[in-house]
């Protein structure tokens, strides 16, 4: 909630021809897409000042996608970095985001438009090699953010769930990780 504004970002399969057919009369809204395979997805960012009447804002929170068009982004998370007064998108990318699945993206306000910062999990890491569902959670009190993630490393030491705690700007991961 910002200023009397709830915010709202899902996922938009820009490019589907079955979006919006059986889950909604709204053409820009997410759909059924297993049939087309995910091409171009994208986030739908959507506002209300209830929780009970919702707008479509836009489907363009990313204008400078990363990976391209026919990339495809996934599990949109959002948290506020206080420190440096942010918003910070971390969310799944394949299909085009060469540097890592896991990416992150700044705004100045939570209805973008968000910048991406690249992978926050790169590929040279060996969790980050086919890692999905990524999260942040912020402890509020010493505004010390984690990185959630689950991951099927080259190994069995690398598969798993993860917590990795992330340095002041919430882009980069540290060295403190538990398995």
């Amino acid at each position: 909630v910002l200023s009397g504004t709830f915010y709202l970002l899902g996922e938009h399969y820009r490019s589907c021809p079955h979006a919006g057919g059986n889950k909604t009369k709204d053409p820009l809204a997410v759909g059924d897409c297993e049939m087309c395979g995910h091409t171009g997805t994208t986030f739908a960012l959507y506002t209300s000042p209830d929780l009970l009447q919702w707008t479509l804002t836009t489907t363009n929170v990313i204008p400078d996608k990363p990976g391209g068009p026919n990339a495809n982004l996934y599990t949109p998370v959002l948290a506020y970095n206080a420190e440096l007064a942010y918003y910070v998108l971390l969310f799944q990318c394949s299909a085009g985001c060469t540097d890592g699945l896991l990416q992150v993206a700044t705004a100045a306000t939570p209805a973008g438009p968000f910048a991406s910062k690249g992978a926050v999990l790169p590929h040279t890491d060996p969790r980050g090699q086919e890692s999905s569902q990524g999260g942040i959670w912020v402890d509020e009190s010493t505004s010390v953010a984690y990185f959630i993630f689950n991951s099927i490393g080259d190994s069995a030491a690398n598969n798993g769930q993860w917590i990795v705690e992330l340095d002041h700007s919430y882009l980069h991961m540290t060295n403190r990780t538990a398995q």
